[in-house]
Formats: structure tokens, sequence, C-alpha cells
């Protein structure tokens, strides 16, 4: 039973975090450096929550803003037809569980703010989230508007305070230049890109190096198996990976495979993260000078179903991986 698909941002920087690439000193998305010089007017607003409620959560979420003395640009209570960057994303949004969860929900709450990044070995341009606050998912009983609103306020004022902590005593109006002039200027040091797509396609596998791949699989005790199951299957689909990676820019295939018990709330159920991303450095389009690690091509889902066995978590892992071996070949 898919109950949603998502990028899985924690555990992708959490990954990224312990493998400490040499030779690069990139920043986390949940740094302050992505908010630099970003103009709050000029970025759409969206909330993603129940329809009922979603214009009330929008209503306050304005009201937060104008409260902190923050303009902000256009708002919209759902999603947009073509996501537009910058964006802030504010998902307020309990799923309903059938049987043997019923009466309880896939509760997610997260705020993300979506820019254009800049992925350097092909200047392919993709919308990426480049900065966030959680918790992310959870398994809860009824949610009533109240924890909504709360939980909204909650994220919002972490975003003000970040945002606050990266422009410190400066607003635009008083920085005597405008922030697109500001911007052409980074961009004046950096040969211009090739194309403007947004992610979920395969445009982030063009020119891709097979000798700078390594392979990465977070799965528990089953790690090494899946890893080595994992390398076998990209070699025989004409994909080999080398055993040491060559060049000064890494990139990491890595799939994740996460179980996490929710038995307080839905017995002999686990929440089940499963996904296959291409990390890498990338630069922020506005501000080519600060650089963070991305998932250049992701695909994942979120799920609450009976424990993965083994065998399980392999096909899952096989299917994953055709996928991203079709995304090569049609590059």
């Amino acid at each position: 039973m898919r109950v949603v698909g998502d990028r899985m941002l924690i555990l992708v920087l959490l990954w990224v975090t312990l493998l400490g690439y040499p030779g690069t000193n990139p920043v986390r998305a949940q740094s302050t450096a992505t908010l630099e010089g970003l103009d709050l007017s000029r970025i759409e607003v969206r909330v993603l929550a129940p329809v009922a409620v979603r214009e009330r959560l929008l209503s306050r979420v304005q009201a937060l803003f104008a409260r902190a003395g923050l303009p902000l640009g256009a708002a919209r209570a759902g999603v947009p037809d073509k996501p537009p960057a910058p964006m802030l994303s504010i998902t307020i949004n309990p799923q309903l569980l059938h049987e043997p969860c019923r009466d309880k929900a896939l509760y997610i709450k997260k705020l993300e703010l979506f820019d254009l990044v800049l992925i350097p070995r092909n200047r392919v341009v993709l919308s990426d989230s480049v900065w966030w606050t959680g918790p992310g998912y959870s398994v809860r009983g009824p949610i009533p508007f109240s924890q909504m609103e709360s939980d909204v306020e909650d994220l919002v004022g972490r975003f003000i305070s970040a945002y606050r902590r990266a422009n410190p005593g400066t607003t635009f109006e008083s920085a005597g230049q405008e922030p697109e002039a500001l911007y052409q200027e980074a961009q004046a040091e950096f040969p211009p890109r090739s194309e403007s797509l947004t992610a979920g396609g395969d445009a982030g596998l063009a020119h891709l190096s097979l000798e700078a791949l390594r392979v990465s699989v977070m799965a528990g005790r089953v790690s090494d198996r899946l890893t080595g199951r994992a390398i076998r299957q990209l070699t025989e689909a004409g994909v080999p990976v080398p055993s040491r990676p060559r060049g000064d820019a890494p990139v990491t295939l890595g799939a994740e495979f996460i179980q996490q018990s929710v038995a307080a709330h839905c017995p002999g159920q686990v929440l089940y993260e499963a996904g296959l991303y291409l990390v890498e450095e990338v630069q922020l389009e506005r501000n080519p000078q600060v650089r963070i690690w991305s998932d250049t091509w992701a695909r994942n889902s979120v799920q609450v179903v009976p424990p993965r066995a083994v065998h399980e978590i392999e096909a899952d892992q096989d299917a994953l991986l055709a996928q991203f071996v079709r995304g090569l070949q049609a590059r």
C-alpha cells in the first residue's frame, strides 16, 4: 500500500554528512547560507493541507510573517501547475490510513524552501529543496485544527529565526541595490547554464561520469549485503561501478531502506521509507558561491506496512536500480 511519495531529505543529509566527502566544503541544506540575500517579497508561498483548512492556515502564515515585518510574495493554498522558484512550501497534511491503522493518520509536517540549483558537471538547473525543517513523517491519532495551527506557527517561527540570522539588520530597501542586480553580479563569474528543468525527471543524469560514481546502501544490518547486490546489478546492466571513484567531484548513488516501529498506533506495522538518490555538490543559482549537497536524481516512497523482510527489501532495491538504469540509457 503506497501512501505517499516524497524526498527523504533528513536521512539523505545525515548520510552525506557521515560520508564526509574529502576536498569540498558544501553546506547542509539546513544552513542559513541558503537564505542569505533571499527577497521574501519575490517568492511564492504555498500551503499543502486538507482542503477544509488550507485557506485558514495560509492566512495564519501570512499573519505570522506580517507580524515579523517580513513581506511575502504571492500565496497559494494548493499545488501550483509549475512549481516556481524560490517557493516556500508548508505541509501540514494528515493522510488517513486503513486497517490495521483505522482512525490513524500518516502526518506530514514540514517546511521547505525550494530554489534553483545548478549542477556544475552538466550546467543543468533544477528546482530543489535548499532549506527545510521538520520533523517530516509520523503516525498520529486524530489531529485537531488547533494542533495544525500550532504546528504551522512552530515551522514558520523556525524559518523566520533562521532568515533573520542569515540577514542580520539588512533589508532590501536599505541595501542600496536591488536583489536582481546582486544575483547578476554573482552569476557573472560563472558560464551560462544549458537548460532549466524541474526536479523529478532524468535531466540530472546528463553527462554523469560513471568513473566518479560510488554506491552506498543504508539498511541496518543488511547494508553491506545490499551494497554488494546493487553493484552486481549495475555491472550486469552495463553500469560498472569503480572500486575507487576518480575525480574531485564525487557522486554517490545511495539507497536507503529505513523501518521505524509505529506499534503504539498501528500494531504490527512500521513506517517504511525506501529511496534511491544520486547525491552530489550543487550551486545555488541565485548565489553560486553557496554550495550544498543535493539529490539531483531521486525515486522514493513512504509507506505504513508490515515489517519488510530482507527479500522484500532486495526486490524494492532492484526496482529502484532498474529505474536508474533506464534513466541512464535514456539520457
